[in-house]
């Protein structure tokens, strides 16, 4: 085993790629004292005579950014220095912690110098990628760039990256890549390697622009656009919101612009009366939106051998109206401006690849069972640290098939409101999408892959292989027994998803009684973390791993190995972690 390790921490300086420092940011500044100070990147590698330039981060215990001052320092002045603005220099090869001190609160990042050389087999670099692309920065205000090299087969290389701007009177950027904006204008700034380069804009302007906000609130109309047949009915939704992006609840006055064509009523509800071209329209006050209806004589005409999916909702009284005309393969449907208690899921996304289905459905979106509605405080709980659910029902000929199996995943996107997270103690990136039982249970089912987070957007997207309750909610800690059955064998199974992003799932089988290892390592074999280090019983099971470290920091994005130890017997496997 330990010639294993050697051997694996020998592949690893071999195969070792660069990291890529994240741009510069400026944040506002908080109101409470400093409780929270991170440092960015929290680890890294580099070899001897190589530089890194760190940055860090104080928070008040409201989560806002702090103005504030940082002092550096290194706990091996042998094996590093650091200067003033966070730039480390590796010295000697060996492990360095980086500190990063703002009062009495301190963030910490870690350092692994290496002596060899860190390149691909000194492969030339064909390439280069930089990052940001296009920027705006005040004069006087510094903007962090970062360049990656690339072989001719697209790897990674470390190289040396030199740094200039096109025009020196407009701003000005170090060996390092930090450019500071000196002059209102345009500007290139140019990152090379050998031969190759490439380019990045910045627009350096004199002050920050007024951010100009809309003084009336915002009305939109779902869906956007409808077919539908003569005397047929399509419900139309309007979701109103503040200049902040809230949620407002107002009378919407419902209107067409052709009453021989159709007619809607109070609620929304379209009803189509000659065949022609027609527009809804939704107001209310100094706000308005226009959808827009395609009335035919017979059913729209659908291209031949397309399946087409039709969307309804159930409200918790049992009542089920459609939403929409629905879609077809290779089309998306945005779900949005439904009332309470199913508001949560404005802005919820499906998108069907082609050849995703084999015969026309119908979707039914509703509460989970073990959702609790609370019409009072106007909100809905789900339990258990789940943070939203949506039970998706599925008919097929007017009967339910339930899982109902994609020939293909589809896209889902399920919104999630950041207020809530901040409330349960939940950061973004350490949410997931899962499948639920009917009591909140999360399942260990791996038919939810490429799971994705949108802080910004705050939004959660997957590829969903079949549909039934789908939830979002923390991933579970600690192994999770998958069924009770005794295995015959001792086996490691490939994670999914693979390469993940935020969770992957591990799962392994133990056919006997024994005290169980499970750990991480990075490829030059040093230990990152280990999920399982307990006695435990014959059985199958699965643990998921959320992309930290023992301190609980995320690491690095690139390859890993997870070691799998039981009765005497051991055996490894290689996953990916992509930012």
């Amino acid at each position: 085993m330990k010639r294993s390790m050697c051997l694996m921490a020998v592949s690893a300086v071999l195969a070792l790629t660069t990291f890529m420092v994240s741009p510069g940011v400026t944040y506002a500044k908080g109101s409470g004292p400093i409780t929270t100070v991170t440092v960015s990147p929290d680890s890294a590698t580099v070899q001897v005579g190589g530089e890194i330039q760190f940055s860090a981060k104080a928070l008040d215990a409201g989560g806002a950014a702090v103005d504030t001052t940082f002092t550096w320092s290194v706990n091996r002045t042998d094996l590093g220095s650091i200067d003033k603005t966070g730039l480390f220099k590796a010295l000697k090869a060996g492990e360095v912690i980086i500190t990063a001190t703002a009062g009495v609160k301190k963030g910490n990042a870690r350092v692994t110098v290496i002596a060899g050389s860190a390149t691909t087999g000194g492969a030339t670099a064909k390439k280069v990628e930089i990052s940001p692309k296009k920027e705006t920065v005040i004069v006087g205000k510094t903007l962090q760039f970062e360049a990656a090299a690339r072989d001719s087969l697209n790897r990674r290389i470390q190289t040396v990256i030199t740094w200039s701007v096109s025009d020196q009177k407009i701003g000005s950027v170090d060996g390092n890549g930090l450019f500071k904006g000196l002059a209102a204008g345009s500007v290139m700034v140019i990152a090379k390697a050998g031969a190759v380069s490439d380019t990045a804009k910045v627009t350096v302007i004199a002050e920050q622009p007024p951010v100009q906000e809309p003084t009336v609130a915002i009305l939109q109309i779902y869906p956007e656009k409808a077919s539908v047949a003569v005397g047929a009915t399509v419900k139309f939704e309007a979701g109103l919101k503040d200049a902040k992006g809230n949620e407002v609840q107002a009378t919407v006055k419902w209107a067409v612009n052709n009453k021989t064509l159709g007619s809607v009523d109070d609620t929304g509800l379209f009803k189509a009366l000659a065949a022609g071209d027609v527009q809804v329209i939704a107001s209310t006050g100094a706000a308005a939106d226009t959808a827009f209806v395609t009335v035919t004589q017979g059913e729209p005409p659908v291209d031949a051998g397309v399946n087409q999916v039709a969307i309804f909702r159930q409200l918790p009284d049992g009542k089920i109206t459609k939403f929409g005309s629905g879609t077809v393969e290779n089309g998306t449907v945005t779900i949005g401006g439904i009332p309470h208690p199913l508001n949560f899921l404005n802005g919820m996304k499906l998108t069907f690849p082609k050849n995703s289905l084999h015969e026309d459905i119908t979707i039914t979106f509703k509460l989970p069972v073990f959702a609790k509605v609370d019409d009072v405080a106007r909100n809905v709980t789900f339990g258990d640290n789940i943070v939203a659910g949506v039970t998706f029902e599925v008919t097929v000929d007017g009967a339910v098939k339930s899982p109902y199996k994609f020939d293909i995943p589809l896209e889902l996107t399920l919104p999630f409101k950041r207020g809530l997270l901040d409330k349960m103690g939940i950061t973004p990136s350490k949410i997931g999408m899962f499948f639920a039982s009917a009591s909140g249970q999360l399942q260990n089912d791996p038919g939810i892959t490429d799971v994705k987070v949108d802080s910004l957007a705050n939004v959660i997207t997957g590829k969903v292989a079949h549909f039934s309750t789908i939830v979002i909610a923390p991933a579970p800690t600690g192994p999770t027994e998958v069924e009770n059955s005794i295995p015959q064998d001792f086996q490691l199974l490939q994670n999914m998803p693979n390469p993940f992003n935020p969770t992957t799932i591990i799962a392994f089988r133990i056919p006997e009684a024994s005290w169980v290892t499970l750990s991480i390592y990075n490829i030059l074999g040093q230990e990152v973390k280990t999920l399982v280090n307990s006695r435990m019983n014959a059985g199958r099971y699965s643990v998921v791993w959320d992309a930290t470290d023992s301190r609980g920091a995320t690491v690095t994005s690139g390859v890993y190995f997870y070691l799998l130890k039981a009765g005497g017997k051991s055996t490894s496997m290689k996953l990916m972690f992509m930012k």
